[in-house]
């Protein structure tokens, strides 16, 4: 099967493609040519993206069939490679049907759906992550991926190689700091059920602050002997004691550091995606 393109207006990334059939090759071979330079967030000017646009959209339509009539109108492409050279590319799309109407005319996002695509050297393209739904009744539940988190996807920053006017005051916590020993009071209180029925210590993975707020990462041990807590003390958990990774996120009010939000035992994602752009300087890696 095989896209139909009714109409395109590339000054403006805008592509309106008719779901016809669909029997383009994993390979995607029409999005070799365009590729941008590493680390850009685009291709050569003048490129033409529907070839390739087509193709992506076809992978993901093998997995997840829209309506046999809706209409797919690409919004914005960006293809790059990313730090480990592995070709990227994000494709964000309205679904709408024949009349022209959008699936989701209430929506304040300028997108339905976002995928995000990944090469892999022996599997080809693959649909990684997306964002969005096919089905109306989803509409105004997702969160879209902003054009920041886009570019950290491609290219994951680096917290040290950021300058100080773009850490803008947040800072790892070191051993001198002198809020390092309250905020990791402040976890062990949020973990007062587990230190209760034994001591225990953190192993640091990450601490960062910006003097108000903070965000921990790391695991926890017998305070005693140094060893992994046992599974009869550590209780009914998702993840076991000795891989368990803890998080906090942590607010200091009248002078006193509290956590709003910890997690030892669940194995799901601690912050949502508004809360990771939010807190994206804490959670960054070094």
């Amino acid at each position: 099967m095989r896209f139909r393109t009714i109409q395109a207006q590339l000054a403006s990334i805008v592509l309106v493609l008719c779901v016809t059939a669909m029997d383009r090759p994993v390979d995607a071979a029409e999005c070799r040519a365009i590729f941008a330079a590493p680390g850009a967030l685009g291709p050569p000017a003048g490129t033409d993206r529907a070839p390739c646009a087509e193709a992506l959209l076809a992978i993901l339509f093998k997995r997840s069939l829209p309506a046999a009539d809706a209409e797919i109108h690409v919004l914005q492409m960006r293809l790059a490679p990313d730090a480990a050279g592995e070709d990227n590319a994000f494709v964000s799309f309205q679904i709408a049907s024949p009349e022209r109407r959008r699936l989701c005319p209430d929506s304040s996002e300028a997108a339905d759906m976002q995928v995000h695509f990944v090469r892999d050297p022996a599997s080809g393209w693959i649909d990684l992550d997306s964002r969005g739904s096919f089905d109306p009744g989803e509409c105004g539940q997702w969160t879209y991926w902003s054009d920041q988190e886009v570019a950290d996807r491609v290219q994951p920053p680096s917290f040290q190689a950021l300058s100080p006017a773009e850490r803008a005051g947040v800072h790892d916590v070191g051993r001198s700091d002198s809020d390092r020993k309250a905020i990791l009071d402040a976890v062990r209180e949020a973990n007062a059920d587990l230190n209760d029925r034994v001591p225990i210590v953190f192993v640091v993975d990450l601490l960062r602050s910006d003097g108000q707020t903070a965000y921990f990462r790391g695991s926890v041990l017998r305070k005693m002997d140094g060893r992994p807590i046992d599974a009869a003390i550590w209780g009914p958990c998702e993840q076991e004691p000795d891989t368990a990774v803890l998080e906090a996120l942590l607010e200091k009010r009248n002078g006193h550091w509290q956590a709003v939000k910890a997690n030892r035992c669940s194995d799901d994602v601690f912050l949502t995606d508004k809360e990771r752009l939010r807190y994206r300087l804490f959670v960054m890696d070094k």
